[in-house]
């Protein structure tokens, strides 16, 4: 499970320029499917809630 929450997380920064809204909210769904309740964005923290999954437009 590890691995793939960071091959998740990985792919999201490694693609952050080019990923579209709707491939992020599946990784962010995907994260929070796993277990993962937070993520940090730059020195911002947001967490996973359905909502803010919803409303988020893309990576910093």
């Amino acid at each position: 499970m590890e691995r793939k929450i960071n091959l998740l997380i990985e792919y999201l920064y490694e693609f952050k320029d080019t990923i579209t809204k709707a491939e992020v909210q599946k990784i962010l769904k995907r994260l929070k499917d796993c277990g993962v309740n937070k993520i940090t964005c730059g020195k911002q923290e947001y967490e996973l809630t359905n909502d803010y999954i919803k409303q988020v437009q893309g990576m910093c």
